[in-house]
């Protein structure tokens, strides 16, 4: 089995997707597991909005209807594309769904379990040697300065010195909000394609009671 951390994965999402089949983001980071799939989802080319190629099945469905993870694995896109299969499992629940995914024939999919805890002495070690298990719990010092300035990269545009930090300072540890402020950076900025002290300032403003209180 492979096992990272969530800042791994994000590093080299996917050069580590390459021949997995399932992929299990565990730990009790909700935000970190929303980054990371839609990560996912953007890496296997999948909309958001595609109802043929996105399915998202939650713990009560899985209880409901054992069939239905095997029914959606086993099921070929209408359009064509590979399909992207998200549970959110119990810790109970996500023994069997591992299973149930590497019972089914390979096909084009890629099954996302989202649970609290992974198991892995209860699973077969050939099925063990087949995952990619992403720890996603607190995040380590320094590790949401890098995310931030990954985002930058990202988005192609780079920043002077100070950015980051103002920005976090602003915003606090919100990755959500982070990522919107950077999007916005790079509309503003143009073809300077560099973010400064004062973009972060004007663009962050209008949700900043920091800077309402300067």
């Amino acid at each position: 089995m492979a096992a990272v951390s969530a800042r791994e994965f994000e590093k080299s999402l996917d050069e580590r997707l390459r021949g997995i089949r399932v992929v299990v983001l565990h730990g009790d980071n909700d935000e970190i597991k929303s980054d990371l799939f839609r990560a996912i989802r953007k890496s296997v080319g999948v909309d958001s909005d595609d109802p043929f190629r996105l399915v998202q099945l939650d713990s009560g469905l899985l209880d409901s209807d054992p069939a239905r993870l095997p029914d959606e694995l086993g099921a070929i896109s209408m359009f064509g594309g590979s399909r992207l299969i998200r549970t959110s499992a119990t810790t109970r629940q996500a023994e069997r769904v591992i299973e149930q995914a590497f019972d089914c024939p390979p096909g084009d999919w890629t099954l996302v379990v989202d649970t609290d805890e992974l198991e892995i002495s209860r699973l077969g070690a050939n099925i063990a040697s087949q995952l990619l298990a992403v720890a996603c719990g607190a995040e380590a010092a320094g590790d949401f300065h890098s995310f931030v300035q990954s985002e930058f990269l990202r988005a192609g545009i780079g920043f002077e010195d100070g950015v980051i930090e103002l920005l976090i300072g602003l915003l606090g540890e919100d990755r959500a909000s982070a990522r919107t402020e950077i999007e916005k950076l790079s509309l503003l900025i143009g073809a300077s394609n560099k973010a400064t002290i004062d973009d972060v300032r004007n663009v962050v403003a209008d949700g900043s009671s920091i800077l309402a209180d300067e």
